[in-house]
């Protein structure tokens, strides 16, 4: 894990085909196994509600600082009930 690598990442075109195939905008998208958080990030980008689980807590550390990285713009009262839904 120290890598900030998981072996099971999925391409985001891939989350993101399945992701408009199944869902609209502003819909809630379930993800109990969030790994290196490709979901959350491709539901970021495509204006979805990404709610998910990681129990490994160092994937769940590399999510949250990904996501600080790449989400500048989110202030921590927003990203604070998200984190709460990260990890548990």
């Amino acid at each position: 894990n120290s890598g900030h690598y998981h072996k099971g990442k999925k391409p985001d075109a891939y989350m993101a085909k399945m992701i408009d195939l199944f869902t609209n905008a502003n819909e809630i998208v379930i993800d109990p196994f969030l790994g290196s958080g490709t979901t959350l990030f491709v539901c970021e980008t495509m204006g979805r509600i990404c709610i998910g689980a990681e129990r490994d807590f160092d994937y769940f550390k590399m999510i949250v600082n990904k996501y600080l990285a790449q989400c500048p713009e989110q202030n921590l009262q927003k990203l604070t009930p998200t984190l709460a839904t990260l990890h548990i």
